[in-house]
């Protein structure tokens, strides 16, 4: 008998391993990067397309909205004046804001009653804006007449409603109370405010020129025996600084070589003048080359007493490591070995530390 034949060895194929991408293996963070890079573009899209146009709806529903419910203010402010009195309510509603504004001027209320106050006078103020802007001229009329100049509170509101009923008008009125150097220093302060809210280009033109301005007539006032320095001054400086006006250095360095005015103003342009920082290398030059002389000589002041105050020359000293870096550095150290003032050598020392290697 034949001798059985073995079965035959039935070959078993494993299965190829799982290939990917060598750069997959190397970094296997990528592959997750980019599916969660994808996810992103798709839920952007996703925002897009769908939610992004509600609630651009939902915000123009809101601002009409808004809208609407100040004109309904603005209506029910004025019929509760002309529920008062036959025809235009407009002295009505005058009247009711000088009221209102002396009241709070001569009794100085808490914080409790001022809340009340303002209520009363918003009223006034919804009042007026419901009237328009045909009621320009009469405000005007009523912030200068005679009778009202010691009512402070009553015209500081007309100068301010001024900003809302035409704000186009309201710049021509604002640039001619800050070239009026008689009015109370406080409403150039607001005019110069409320001017640069309006249009910060034309605000930087109306000031520069009123600050160039003042300073020419520092003689008169000295001869008048009142300020040097025109009522104001420092305030419309600040505001002017805030704008976006080009010729910010040329007008800093205009009022540093004038004898106008006090320490404090000239400490004050010497500030402005080293935080304004860089600029075109001969404004820069000339920023710095004035900066010494004055740490050096003193501010321009008549009163000799005054002239080489600490404060006003340590500015100087920081604004020339401001502008000049480590450019400044020899000056530095040289005016530190003759200075007499030992907090100023002080002053000198600190910065020749922070500037120079």
């Amino acid at each position: 008998m034949a001798a059985a034949r073995a079965p035959a060895c039935t070959l078993i194929r494993r299965p190829a391993p799982l290939r990917f991408d060598p750069l997959m293996q190397r970094s296997p963070t990528l592959l997750i990067f980019l599916v969660s890079t994808a996810i992103v573009l798709a839920f952007g899209l996703w925002l897009d397309q769908s939610l992004l146009p509600q609630l651009r709806q939902q915000n123009r529903e809101l601002s009409e909205l808004n809208q609407r419910v100040q004109k309904m203010q603005e209506d029910l402010a004025l019929l509760h004046f002309s529920a008062k009195i036959e025809g235009q309510p407009l002295e009505q509603v005058l009247e009711h804001i000088e009221y209102w504004a002396q009241q709070r001027d001569e009794k100085r209320p808490s914080v409790i009653d001022e809340d009340i106050y303002k209520e009363k006078l918003e009223l006034g103020k919804q009042a007026l804006l419901r009237l328009g802007s045909s009621i320009f001229d009469r405000l005007m009329l009523e912030f200068r007449l005679p009778e009202k100049q010691k009512k402070l509170g009553y015209r500081f509101v007309l100068l301010e409603i001024l900003h809302d009923i035409d704000p186009q008008r309201a710049i021509q009125a604002y640039s001619e109370v800050l070239q009026n150097q008689s009015l109370d220093s406080r409403f150039r302060d607001l005019a110069a405010r409320l001017l640069v809210g309006i249009d910060a280009n034309v605000a930087g033109r109306v000031l520069q020129t009123e600050l160039l301005r003042s300073k020419q007539i520092g003689p008169v006032n000295l001869k008048l025996g009142t300020s040097r320095t025109s009522p104001g001054f420092l305030s419309i400086l600040r505001y002017y600084m805030e704008t976006p006006h080009i010729a910010k250095r040329e007008t800093l360095h205009s009022i540093l070589r004038t004898s106008n005015h006090r320490t404090h103003v000239y400490t004050e342009a010497v500030k402005y003048l080293g935080d304004l920082g860089g600029g075109d290398s001969q404004g820069l030059r000339q920023s710095i080359h004035m900066l010494k002389r004055l740490f050096e000589e003193g501010a321009p002041h008549p009163s000799a007493g005054d002239t080489m105050n600490p404060l006003f020359r340590r500015h100087c000293a920081q604004a020339v490591a401001k502008l000049g870096g480590a450019s400044a550095c020899n000056w530095l150290r040289e005016q530190m070995k003759r200075e007499q003032d030992r907090a100023l050598v002080g002053v000198l020392a600190q910065l020749v530390r922070k500037h120079c290697p």
